[in-house]
């Protein structure tokens, strides 16, 4: 009958789809000790987001850059220490500077000597370098906070369609054995028939009805394959154990009665929010903070240093005379206020007009976006009205194909009715369950997306929980 293939090709497509991405996002969980595990869509997001690897990874780029902050304001109030120890052995020298029996040549008389120097330096003024770092060090958790918010938004649409997935394909394949258990009934009936000499029933219709042995085999077995693989999707999202049975169901779909026009006053009042928007966006901040940083930098660095330092070698004689330089044997301790800097005005700023213009295109290509996104979001709410229509139809053409099949079942049985006529009449009826079940997938996905459009993959939970759309 060929009429279910629509239905397994719709999930196996969604199931296979995701596939790659899930063993990217999600780790595979220890063995648990309940046999079955039920699980709601609430539940099933719940179980992703602590088994996503992806996920933790953005966490710890969130608390990297947290870190950085920390590192930026330590550049600015905690001084920079040097302690330089050092020992080993040096040749004797003994006398002063203008009499002395040893030559500088001499390796012979060796001794130990120890050597101990600390210098600190702390900056007073640094013309905002300091700030723009911690600034810019800012804007990097920022970023880093959006990734780690698209990231949750990507995987949390993954599991709705996953979780989607496996109920339909699931109702797939009880609607594939539903029709292969009725077509072997008809198969002996007609059989039977054949044998009755008052029935018109005869060999062509038998071979009719056998003509429908592959697809219908292929229909169950599609199928049956789809929610396999759907189910193991699953089990690696939520990192359930291998031989655990995830049990899923209690969900309906929300009713959908909100206009385009009211969809699109939306747009225009709010904008579309997609967490990609956001990315970039603070991927601009952090780059404006950046060239104010670099700016700075052509500025003088004013510090203040302070050093201590102390050495000794007992076979050299030490020389008094403060004009004398000995390196192994001296007591000192000095500071001061000192200026740093690197009068490179020219390469700094080609380095500051190439980041602006570097900023100014990012600019533009976040403008460009959002147009791309504000155009999506509404073929995304586009396509969800009308999955909610073809459901809507699907539902209709349903309970019509039902009534077609009972009478036809009735006048076979009163023996007034042709073979062909009524599997006509099956292929309808298991046509239209398959297609309520595929297109009630694809308007929820289709939701989830319109969700995911506007910043906040959740907004499709509430509708699920309410029972509508609505905004």
């Amino acid at each position: 009958m060929g009429t279910r293939r629509r239905l397994s090709g719709d999930v196996g497509s969604l199931a296979a789809g995701v596939l790659s991405a899930l063993i990217l996002t999600a780790g595979f969980g220890g063995d648990l000790k309940a046999e079955e595990l039920r699980l709601t869509l609430a539940s099933a997001l719940d179980m992703a987001v602590g088994s996503s690897h992806l996920l933790r990874s953005a966490d710890l780029e969130v608390e990297k850059a947290g870190i950085s902050i920390k590192r930026a304001r330590a550049e600015r109030y905690v001084p920079e220490a040097e302690l330089l120890v050092e020992t080993g052995v040096v040749p004797a020298a003994r006398g002063t500077a203008l009499d002395s029996p040893d030559q500088q040549s001499d390796l012979d008389s060796l001794g130990p000597f120890y050597k101990i120097n600390l210098k600190i330096v702390q900056p007073l003024y640094t013309f905002g370098r300091l700030k723009n770092l911690e600034k810019l060090a800012r804007e990097g958790l920022g970023a880093a906070e959006a990734n780690a918010e698209l990231a949750l938004q990507e995987l949390s649409l993954l599991v709705i369609e996953t979780y989607w997935s496996l109920m339909s394909s699931r109702e797939a394949v009880a609607i594939a054995e539903e029709l292969r258990d009725n077509f072997r009934k008809l198969l002996v009936e007609v059989e039977k028939r054949i044998d009755d000499e008052d029935s018109e029933v005869d060999d062509t219709d038998l071979l009719e009805v056998k003509s429908s042995t592959y697809p219908i085999e292929k229909v169950f077995l599609d199928s049956r394959e789809d929610s396999r693989k759907s189910l193991m999707v699953m089990r690696i999202l939520v990192g359930a154990g291998a031989g655990e049975d995830l049990v899923t169901g209690g969900e309906s779909s929300p009713e959908f009665e909100v206009g385009m026009e009211v969809f699109d006053r939306f747009l225009l009042e709010k904008g579309v929010m997609d967490k990609q928007l956001d990315v970039l966006a603070a991927a601009a901040r952090a780059l404006e903070r950046k060239i104010e940083l670099t700016k700075s930098e052509r500025y003088p660095l004013i510090f203040l240093a302070a050093a201590a330092g102390f050495a000794e070698a007992p076979n050299r004689d030490d020389q008094t005379n403060p004009f004398v330089l000995d390196d192994f044997n001296y007591a000192r301790i000095g500071a001061g206020i000192g200026i740093s800097w690197r009068p490179n005005l020219y390469k700094s700023g080609l380095e500051v007009d190439e980041m602006r213009k570097e900023h100014q295109a990012l600019l533009e290509k976040i403008e460009a976006l959002r147009r791309k996104l504000t155009v999506e979001a509404s073929v995304r709410f586009g396509e969800a009205a009308k999955n909610r229509a073809l459901l809507d139809a699907a539902r209709e053409s349903l309970a019509a194909s039902k009534s077609w099949l009972r009478l036809s079942l009735d006048n076979f049985d009163l023996g007034i009715g042709e073979v062909k006529r009524l599997l006509d009449a099956y292929e309808a009826y298991f046509e239209m369950k398959g297609v309520e079940v595929a297109m009630e997938l694809e308007y929820n996905v289709s939701l989830a997306r319109v969700a995911s459009s506007l910043g906040d993959v959740g907004r499709y939970l509430k509708w699920l929980e309410k029972g509508e759309v609505e905004f």
